[in-house]
């Protein structure tokens, strides 16, 4: 089993990857927007392909990654947390 714990200082949230040695197949457990292009890179490094994202309960201190991450590759924004905080802003611009 590979096991591995990251941090996002910004937030102060822990994501967990987790991932079968004899298939590869990996889980990341609470990922946070921000950290996707971490969180990619760290499954090519270790040749895992992401099976789940798994949310263990409602974030109010950040933004989940599980969308974005579940998007191919191609159509994967190249920040994703800098997309959701233009859209955000732009929510937020109309709102008002």
């Amino acid at each position: 089993m590979f096991f591995k714990q990251l941090f996002d200082p910004a937030s102060s949230t822990l994501t967990y990857l987790i991932a079968d040695d004899s298939n590869h197949e990996a889980v990341l457990i609470d990922p946070v927007t921000e950290q996707v292009e971490r969180d990619v890179r760290l499954l090519r490094e270790h040749g895992l392909k992401l099976k789940y994202t798994l949310e263990t309960h409602v974030h109010a201190d950040h933004v989940t990654a599980a969308q974005a991450l579940s998007r191919p590759p191609a159509r994967r924004p190249r920040s994703a947390g800098t997309a959701m905080r233009k859209a955000t802003t732009a929510c937020s611009a109309t709102a008002t």
